[in-house]
């Protein structure tokens, strides 16, 4: 279970949220960022301690 909002700045998208997996509780930060129009960065991290600090979790380029 999820929730998270986002802000827009130019061709990124930043994701900031909570969550609960194994009932454990994470703040979360994606970033979605438009490289080209056939290239999308992706880019995630989880915080167990509130957000003191985070642990990279999804690094990656998607392309068609």
């Amino acid at each position: 279970h999820s929730t998270a909002w986002g802000t827009i700045a130019d061709k990124k998208i930043t994701w900031e949220g909570d969550a609960r997996w194994g009932g454990t509780d994470y703040k979360t930060k994606t970033t979605e960022e438009w490289i080209s129009p056939k290239e999308l960065k992706v880019s995630s991290e989880a915080s167990k301690d509130g957000g003191k600090t985070w642990a990279k979790e999804l690094d990656t380029v998607c392309k068609k």
